[in-house]
């Protein structure tokens, strides 16, 4: 009854692209159809249309086979029916970390030399029109002046205030397209964590990440796109680590946008510290014409670097826990938190504070004993008020309600396992979007407990969609709790004399990889 076939996948049913690529691969996998690289998902946004794909696959299958076959595959009466794609797969992954859990760490290879690469097929001359975003020194001007030697149009904007500028990006945009973007911002190096206030991180981090995505959203098509980056020339993966991290954001979404965009060139380059302008506008133009094989390149010692994964086991001599641990933890009632305290609780002990946005629920409360008694009959009951109260009762709108009574639940399952092993859990309401309030949380923590040891910065939202459906608000609010969120409890930890030696940052593989 709730499954009506026209309702929007995401919208209504609460399927976002993630899921429905995972769904795309099941049916393929499951009917054998070959891979359809022009597939875009934005044109199956409904399950009729879904199935239409499916019978429209399924007769090309045919026509092409000489098959006759009917649509759905036959199964012997004695075959048990398959296990849903989606339960199969999480069977597998719990099988999978269970048997073993193996790390991996980030290292840089050394990449070819431009000149033995392929062409990118960018061309870069009179039928070029090219948007550059300054930096603060004098790259743009060099890459200018080159790009301007090959007869280019260019309009060159600063880097800060680029929302005065976009009158004249449309402009140009107007005039004629635009066929290629150089985005050099984040070459300049940021102040310290411990130099900057509210307004300078604010601003610093809206000059780099925000600015990116306001020109791209106001460029249209796919025009090719070379970020550059002072990191270090290793893009942080070095001893040292990153010189100037802010440019971590520009590097994720480079490296994001590349995933969207498979068919455009889409590069972010590192630079050390000590790079030349000269020597960098020369190698962003060629890294512009060559190798469009990686979307994540780095030049140190006059080496150009790739990045790769290998199998790397944590170093056993490293000095232990000793159970006397403070820990603060954000996101405190995430999904991903909950098996890292119970692991920490188990083997380690300490005590924890998590620090999360809504309150702690209450157990006695009404709708969590229903829920927990019987799922079902709560989901039924659940559509049913809906419909009563005249809202819509589509799955995405209950599994939303059932998503946060989830949450709670799971929180207080996780606090009561992780006492009953023997650690102190105690649980703040805190917005880590808020300096006040991680302020007041940090105040609490230092009076009770005098010190932290350990910070995981676990708080966090995923919204996954393409660049040109991401609306502003929500590409804000994910920069808020992830970016935002550590400095603010970084800044009150500083504050309060208890900045710790070890801080741990969650992230996913879509922020590695883009």
């Amino acid at each position: 009854e709730m499954l009506d076939l026209d309702l929007d996948l995401e919208a209504d049913l609460g399927i976002d692209t993630v899921k429905q690529a995972e769904l795309f691969a099941a049916v393929r996998e499951h009917y054998q159809l070959p891979r359809r690289e022009d597939l875009r998902l934005a044109d199956y946004n409904t399950l009729t249309k879904v199935i239409q794909f499916m019978r429209d696959s399924l007769m090309a299958q045919r026509e092409q086979t000489g098959e006759t076959r009917a649509a759905s595959p036959q199964r012997e009466e004695s075959e048990a029916p398959s296990e849903p794609p989606a339960n199969r797969l999480e069977n597998l992954v719990q099988q999978s970390v269970e048997q073993v859990i193996t790390r991996r760490v980030v290292v840089p290879v050394l990449r070819p030399r431009l000149d033995l690469c392929v062409s990118t097929g960018v061309a870069v001359d009179g039928s070029s029109r090219i948007v550059v975003v300054a930096d603060r020194g004098k790259v743009a001007e060099s890459l200018v002046r080159r790009l301007r030697g090959r007869k280019a149009q260019v309009l060159l904007i600063p880097g800060d205030y680029l929302h005065d500028s976009l009158a004249k990006v449309e402009e140009f945009v107007s005039a004629g397209g635009v066929s290629g973007v150089y985005f050099l911002a984040a070459l300049d190096v940021e102040p310290p964590l411990s130099d900057m206030n509210e307004e300078t991180w604010q601003a610093e981090l809206d000059r780099r990440v925000l600015s990116l995505y306001t020109l791209l959203r106001a460029i249209p098509g796919e025009p090719f796109l070379v970020s550059a980056t002072r990191m270090g020339g290793l893009h942080g993966y070095s001893p040292e680590g990153a010189i100037a991290p802010l440019g971590g954001g520009v590097s994720g979404f480079t490296k994001a946008l590349a995933r969207e965009r498979p068919n455009a060139l889409i590069k972010v380059v590192d630079f050390e510290k000590e790079a030349k302008p000269g020597e960098i506008a020369s190698r962003l133009l060629s890294e512009t014409m060559k190798d469009p094989a990686v979307a994540e390149i780095g030049w140190r010692d006059d080496q150009r670097y790739g990045f790769t994964l290998v199998e790397r086991p944590l170093d056993e001599s490293e000095p232990g826990l000793t159970g006397e641990e403070v820990y603060v933890v954000s996101g405190g009632s995430g999904g991903i938190v909950a098996p890292v305290v119970l692991d920490l609780a188990r083997n380690a002990g300490g005590r924890f504070y998590l620090l999360s946005r809504t309150p702690l629920p209450d157990p006695n409360d009404a709708e969590l004993k229903a829920l927990r008694a019987d799922r079902d009959a709560f989901k039924v009951k659940t559509m049913q008020e809906l419909k009563a109260r005249g809202e819509k009762a589509t799955p995405a709108v209950v599994d939303q309600k059932l998503a946060v009574l989830d949450r709670a639940l799971a929180t207080l399952d996780m606090i009561a396992a992780a006492q009953k092993a023997g650690a102190t859990v105690r649980y703040l309401t805190c917005d880590v979007t808020d300096p006040g309030s991680c302020e007041r949380a940090m105040q609490v923590i230092v009076a009770e407990a005098g010190k932290v040891d350990v910070f995981l910065h676990a708080a966090g939202i995923e919204r996954s969609r393409k660049l040109e459906s991401k609306p502003l608000e929500e590409f804000q609010q994910t920069l808020a709790v992830k970016a935002s969120g550590f400095f603010h409890l970084f800044k009150a930890m500083e504050k309060n004399g208890c900045v710790p030696e070890k801080i741990v940052l969650f992230s996913s593989v879509a922020g590695r990889f883009g």
